[in-house]
C-alpha cells in the first residue's frame, strides 16, 4: 500500500501545480485527474494481495474526486466514508496505530459535520 500512497502525493501535488501554474487549469485538472484514477486503478490491480486490498484503492479513489469538490460538506461525507474504509483495511492487516489515526480523523470529519452542516440546519429551520 505504500506505493498507492506515494502515488497519491504525486497526484496531489501534480494537481496542485496545475490549478495553481496553468490559467486553463479547470480542464487540465479535470483530465490529469481522470488519467492519474486511471493509473491509480492499475497500481491498485498490481499490489493486489486480496479483496481487502481493494478498500484502500478505493479509499484513494473516492479522496481524489472529494477533494476538489467545491461544496465542503460533501467532502466532510467522503472523509467519513473513506476513514471507515482505511479503519476497516488497518484492522485487517493489524495496523492499530494506523486505525487510532484513522479514527481521530474521522471523529474530527464528524464533529465538523456536526457543527457546519447538521447544526446550521437546525438553526435554519
Amino acid at each position: 500500500m505504500i506505493e498507492l500512497n506515494k502515488y497519491n502525493i504525486v497526484q496531489t501535488e501534480t494537481i496542485f501545480y496545475i490549478s495553481t501554474n496553468i490559467s486553463s487549469g479547470g480542464i487540465w485538472i479535470r483530465y490529469t485527474s481522470h488519467a492519474m484514477q486511471k493509473k491509480l486503478v492499475g497500481a491498485g490491480i498490481y499490489t493486489w494481495e486480496n479483496a481487502t486490498s481493494l478498500l484502500p484503492m478505493i479509499a484513494l479513489i473516492v479522496w481524489t474526486i472529494a477533494s476538489w469538490q467545491d461544496n465542503p460538506k460533501w467532502m466532510r461525507v467522503a472523509e467519513i466514508m473513506i476513514c471507515i474504509m482505511w479503519i476497516i483495511y488497518d484492522l485487517f492487516v493489524r495496523a492499530y496505530t494506523g486505525c487510532l489515526t484513522e479514527f481521530i480523523i474521522l471523529t474530527s470529519a464528524a464533529i465538523g459535520m456536526f457543527r457546519h452542516d447538521m447544526k446550521k440546519k437546525e438553526e435554519g429551520e
